[in-house]
């Protein structure tokens, strides 16, 4: 058998193709499809893969759409906010539907998203007549908010119905909370406050049970569906991470060592599942955590406590990548302990 790059990368496009040519039959080409979805991507089986970048082109075209939006705002001030959201559909029939790009397409699609929130907000005046729409709470109240994430979310919606990119799914999701918060908020006036977190709380589980909906149908990673999860994981970590490290942010060693503790917790639940999104959501408290503990051992002046910062965020990065080292290691000591039942949903490991 000649040899054969362990990094060459075949494509449906390329499988089709190859049918075409009468290189593979279609029943083997079914077959080898089925055969690599329910197979373990050898070494990397349990790596938390992410289609970002299919070539330095994705990269050029990102580039070229950062000037194009960035100008097209600077130029066009208010009015870019109706424009932007019809050119990045129109750029998005191009790289997205049919040039199949990851990076312009993740772009195109916040671009898209941010601009019709902002637009709607911006359809409320900045005066006192706008307490009108909105008598209980004045000025940029909940329901201008909650206007704004109902036409996003109706936006979001007819753009994944043309174009399928993973990260809708997590801007769709985005959109429905923004709803369900601001229409609580318009609904119980100031004493929303007291229950946000909770609800802020509540809103990430529901999200972070949705991505691990979507882990579960594909343990192997090997289709769009652990790209969903992974968006949706990264939008569910900092809901859940700041509604229960919130009240932990009291400077002392007490409240670091809460923090420690909940971290630890994250990180166990992270490497279970093999995202690492959760951790990244929390390293933000843990660096205040470490610098407010350094700092209590030493001088109250301004540069003792930069240098106790400067302390939390070393500590923070030692640990980052200690983690990087040893998170396959961790991860196949780790899911062997857990039950059965819970084994059978998370991503396999190396060598299953």
């Amino acid at each position: 058998m000649s040899h054969i790059d362990d990094g060459l990368v075949i494509s449906g496009a390329d499988l089709k193709n190859a049918v075409k040519a009468g290189v593979i039959e279609n029943t083997a080409a079914e077959r080898l499809v089925a055969f690599i979805l329910t197979t373990p991507a050898g070494d990397a089986a349990d790596d938390e893969r992410l289609r970002l970048v299919t070539g330095f082109n994705d990269i050029f075209v990102a580039i070229g759409l950062a000037l194009f939006f960035g100008a097209l705002f600077y130029v066009a001030g208010i009015w870019a906010y109706a424009i932007a959201p019809v050119a990045a559909w129109g750029l998005a029939e191009l790289f997205t539907k049919r040039m199949r790009m990851a990076l312009p397409s993740i772009m195109l699609l916040v671009i898209f998203a941010c601009s019709i929130f902002i637009g709607i907000a911006h359809l409320f005046p900045d005066s006192p007549s706008a307490t009108m729409w909105a008598p209980w709470w004045g000025n940029h109240a909940p329901l201008v908010f909650t206007a704004s994430a109902c036409a996003t979310l109706v936006g979001v919606g007819l753009h994944w119905r043309r174009f399928h990119v993973p990260i809708t799914v997590a801007a769709g999701v985005a959109a429905l909370v923004g709803v369900l918060m601001g229409g609580l908020a318009a609904i119980m006036g100031n004493r929303f406050a007291d229950i946000a977190l909770y609800v802020l709380l509540v809103l990430g589980l529901a999200t972070f049970a949705l991505a691990m909906f979507f882990d579960m149908q594909d343990r192997l990673r090997r289709t769009q569906l652990a790209d969903r999860a992974f968006w949706l994981h990264m939008l569910a970590a900092p809901m859940i991470i700041h509604s229960l490290m919130a009240n932990l942010r009291s400077s002392g060693a007490g409240g670091a060592a809460s923090t420690f503790i909940l971290f630890a917790c994250v990180a166990l639940v992270a490497l279970a599942i093999d995202r690492r999104a959760l951790l990244v959501s929390s390293l933000g408290y843990l660096m205040v955590s470490f610098g407010n503990l350094a700092s209590s051992f030493s001088a109250s002046d301004g540069s003792a406590h930069s240098l106790a910062s400067g302390w939390g965020v070393l500590m923070v990065g030692v640990l980052v990548l200690l983690l990087s080292v040893a998170w396959r290691p961790l991860r196949a000591m780790l899911v062997p302990l857990l039950p059965m039942g819970v084994q059978d949903k998370v991503p396999v490991i190396q060598g299953q």
